[in-house]
């Protein structure tokens, strides 16, 4: 894998361009239209810069590197992005619309992101439902971690989407994870399914003990985190994934700074898992 296809997408100048080594910095922060709602241009801007690969107001060739598309859109999905803080949780469905062949996603959140959009904008509230409704490459969608009472609030219809695969934070452990993600053969035994993989880690799943995040969190620990990681990537190839869960500078310069070396320190240790198989 060519490590050039790892991008910080920057909403809230939470990142800088040399947190994360081997990183290409992509930076929205002048996008309007974009905390927890992505409103119709800015999701076509941000997918134009996504799709031009270059770092927007470096001050020189902005315009010729917008008309340099790259050869294969489903390259922008490869690779590990880290998308800033939950708030921005939508752009997973900007890169899974890159993916041009049947894949499964499996996310990792506290929440199920599963709400009806309001006023039909996409939002990091309503991301996984669209995915799940609308991408018709998408086969299988794996949520991991939210409460259970979340769970059972959803509709009907998504419940029983043949698609959704759903494990509750009260049910979540490495054996559930395996049950969940492996089928049965045609000899009757269990094994990883043969599709792409698209990972998408929102940390507030973790305990925040573990981390703390601008969102209300769950009870992971991060060595549980990452043990189900590899468990799910292992011996399949995987299309892309993304981080989020930062706390963001935006939510209160002294929180951020109290914070920032714990939340680095934990997007550094599940990038160290990521990258063994992205």
């Amino acid at each position: 894998m060519n490590r050039m296809s790892d991008r910080i997408i920057n909403f809230t100048n939470t990142y800088e361009a040399g947190d994360y080594e081997g990183f290409t910095f992509i930076d929205c922060s002048d996008i309007p239209g974009t905390d927890m709602y992505c409103d119709e241009p800015a999701y076509e801007e941000i997918r134009q810069r996504l799709l031009a690969g270059y770092r927007y107001g470096s001050g020189s060739g902005q315009e010729d590197a917008r008309t340099e598309a790259v050869k294969s859109q489903a390259a922008v999905s490869q690779g590990i992005h880290l998308i800033d803080s939950g708030n921005y949780h939508y752009m997973s469905r900007l890169f899974t619309s890159f993916i041009d062949e049947p894949y499964e996603l499996v996310f990792f959140d506290n929440h199920t992101d599963m709400k009806p959009a309001m006023f039909d904008m996409l939002s990091c509230g309503s991301w996984a439902k669209e995915v799940l409704e609308k991408d018709g490459n998408l086969r299988r969608l794996y949520m991991i971690g939210p409460p259970e009472k979340s769970v059972e609030e959803l509709p009907g219809e998504l419940l029983e989407n043949g698609k959704l695969v759903f494990i509750t934070r009260e049910e979540f452990s490495k054996e559930r994870v395996c049950e969940a993600v492996c089928e049965e053969n045609s000899s009757g035994k269990k094994e990883i399914s043969r599709l792409p993989i698209y990972i998408s880690v929102d940390k507030d799943v973790l305990a925040g003990s573990e981390v703390k995040t601008n969102w209300d969190q769950g009870s992971m620990r991060m060595g549980q985190l990452l043990s189900a990681l590899d468990l799910i990537c292992s011996g399949r190839r995987v299309a892309g994934a993304d981080i989020c869960g930062l706390f963001p500078r935006s939510a209160g310069e002294s929180e951020f700074f109290l914070s920032r070396e714990q939340g680095m320190k934990s997007d550094k240790a599940i990038i160290e898992v990521l990258r063994k198989y992205v």
